[in-house]
Protein backbone atom coordinates (compact mmCIF):
# COMPACT_ATOMS: atom_id res chain seq x y z
CA UNK A 1 0.00 0.00 0.00
CA UNK A 2 1.22 3.87 -0.80
CA UNK A 3 0.74 6.30 1.62
CA UNK A 4 -0.35 9.94 0.12
CA UNK A 5 -1.42 13.19 0.89
CA UNK A 6 -4.79 13.92 -0.09
CA UNK A 7 -6.25 15.97 -3.30
CA UNK A 8 -9.12 17.81 -4.10
CA UNK A 9 -9.61 15.20 -6.72
CA UNK A 10 -10.17 12.62 -4.18
CA UNK A 11 -13.50 13.74 -2.57
CA UNK A 12 -15.83 11.70 -4.40
CA UNK A 13 -14.09 8.64 -4.47
CA UNK A 14 -13.62 8.86 -0.33
CA UNK A 15 -17.31 9.98 0.07
CA UNK A 16 -18.40 6.74 -2.09
CA UNK A 17 -15.91 4.18 0.09
CA UNK A 18 -17.35 6.33 3.02
CA UNK A 19 -20.67 5.43 2.65
CA UNK A 20 -20.11 2.04 1.05
CA UNK A 21 -17.82 0.94 4.35
CA UNK A 22 -20.53 2.43 6.60
CA UNK A 23 -23.48 0.23 5.27
CA UNK A 24 -21.45 -2.98 4.41
CA UNK A 25 -19.04 -3.58 7.05
CA UNK A 26 -20.81 -2.06 9.61
CA UNK A 27 -24.45 -3.51 8.68
CA UNK A 28 -23.89 -6.27 11.04
CA UNK A 29 -23.68 -4.77 14.24
CA UNK A 30 -26.32 -1.20 13.26
CA UNK A 31 -29.83 -1.02 12.37
CA UNK A 32 -30.78 0.47 9.11
CA UNK A 33 -31.60 3.52 10.58
CA UNK A 34 -28.76 4.01 12.29
CA UNK A 35 -26.68 3.36 9.30
CA UNK A 36 -29.02 6.05 7.82
CA UNK A 37 -28.20 8.52 10.71
CA UNK A 38 -24.46 8.36 9.87
CA UNK A 39 -24.35 7.88 6.18
CA UNK A 40 -27.41 8.88 4.35
CA UNK A 41 -26.82 8.46 0.47
CA UNK A 42 -29.15 11.54 0.28
CA UNK A 43 -26.69 13.53 1.79
CA UNK A 44 -23.74 12.60 -0.29
CA UNK A 45 -23.42 15.73 -2.02
CA UNK A 46 -23.22 18.13 0.61
CA UNK A 47 -20.87 15.59 2.27
CA UNK A 48 -18.49 15.86 -0.76
CA UNK A 49 -18.52 19.73 -0.67
CA UNK A 50 -17.89 19.63 3.82
CA UNK A 51 -15.84 17.13 3.37
CA UNK A 52 -13.43 18.92 0.52
CA UNK A 53 -12.56 21.59 2.90
CA UNK A 54 -11.84 19.70 6.23
CA UNK A 55 -9.87 17.52 4.15
CA UNK A 56 -7.70 19.90 3.32
CA UNK A 57 -7.84 21.97 6.13
CA UNK A 58 -6.69 18.77 7.89
CA UNK A 59 -4.01 16.39 8.28
CA UNK A 60 -5.24 14.18 5.46
CA UNK A 61 -3.62 10.75 4.06
CA UNK A 62 -4.69 8.03 1.10
CA UNK A 63 -4.22 4.55 1.21
CA UNK A 64 -3.93 3.40 -1.94
CA UNK A 65 -3.40 -0.10 -3.68
CA UNK A 66 -2.58 -0.09 -7.16
CA UNK A 67 -4.23 3.24 -7.65
CA UNK A 68 -7.30 2.43 -6.06
CA UNK A 69 -8.42 4.26 -2.84
CA UNK A 70 -8.78 1.29 -0.12
CA UNK A 71 -8.76 3.72 2.96
CA UNK A 72 -8.03 7.16 4.35
CA UNK A 73 -7.81 8.95 7.67
CA UNK A 74 -7.25 12.92 8.86
CA UNK A 75 -6.56 14.49 12.09
CA UNK A 76 -7.58 18.12 12.39
CA UNK A 77 -4.69 20.55 14.09
CA UNK A 78 -5.32 20.01 17.46
CA UNK A 79 -4.83 16.79 17.78
CA UNK A 80 -8.57 15.09 16.59
CA UNK A 81 -8.66 12.08 14.89
CA UNK A 82 -11.96 12.76 12.96
CA UNK A 83 -12.30 10.72 10.19
CA UNK A 84 -11.07 6.67 9.28
CA UNK A 85 -12.19 4.43 7.24
CA UNK A 86 -11.04 1.63 5.15
CA UNK A 87 -12.94 -0.02 1.94
CA UNK A 88 -14.98 -3.35 2.85
CA UNK A 89 -12.73 -5.37 0.74
CA UNK A 90 -9.78 -4.68 1.99
CA UNK A 91 -10.44 -4.77 5.97
CA UNK A 92 -8.13 -6.52 8.45
CA UNK A 93 -5.23 -5.56 6.15
CA UNK A 94 -3.27 -3.29 8.18
CA UNK A 95 -4.32 -0.27 6.06
CA UNK A 96 -6.17 1.74 9.36
CA UNK A 97 -2.96 0.55 11.43
CA UNK A 98 -0.29 1.69 8.54
CA UNK A 99 -2.78 5.33 8.31
CA UNK A 100 -2.43 6.08 11.52
CA UNK A 101 0.89 5.71 12.21
CA UNK A 102 1.52 8.23 9.42
CA UNK A 103 -1.15 10.39 10.69
CA UNK A 104 0.91 10.31 13.99
CA UNK A 105 3.98 10.61 12.50
CA UNK A 106 2.80 13.79 10.79
CA UNK A 107 1.17 14.95 14.00
CA UNK A 108 4.45 14.98 15.75
CA UNK A 109 5.89 16.94 13.33
CA UNK A 110 3.62 20.06 13.72
CA UNK A 111 4.08 19.77 17.57
CA UNK A 112 1.31 17.36 18.45
CA UNK A 113 2.01 15.26 21.54
CA UNK A 114 -1.69 13.49 21.27
CA UNK A 115 -4.16 12.51 19.64
CA UNK A 116 -7.81 12.19 20.22
CA UNK A 117 -10.40 10.43 18.97
CA UNK A 118 -14.31 9.07 19.40
CA UNK A 119 -14.53 5.01 18.79
CA UNK A 120 -18.28 3.51 18.83
CA UNK A 121 -18.52 0.42 20.61
CA UNK A 122 -20.02 -1.75 18.37
CA UNK A 123 -20.91 -4.22 21.23
CA UNK A 124 -23.35 -1.32 23.05
CA UNK A 125 -23.51 1.96 20.13
CA UNK A 126 -21.71 4.26 22.60
CA UNK A 127 -18.92 6.38 22.31
CA UNK A 128 -16.08 7.29 24.64
CA UNK A 129 -12.65 9.50 23.79
CA UNK A 130 -9.49 8.00 23.96
CA UNK A 131 -6.03 9.28 23.78
CA UNK A 132 -3.22 7.38 21.34
CA UNK A 133 0.30 8.18 21.08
Amino acid sequence: MRNRTFQSSDINQMVSLFYETVHSVNARDYAIEQLNAWALKDEMDAKVINWKDSLARNITFIGEINDEIVGFGDVTRNGYLDRLFTHENFQGQGIATALINKLETEARKIGLTKMELRQASQQNHSWNATSIR
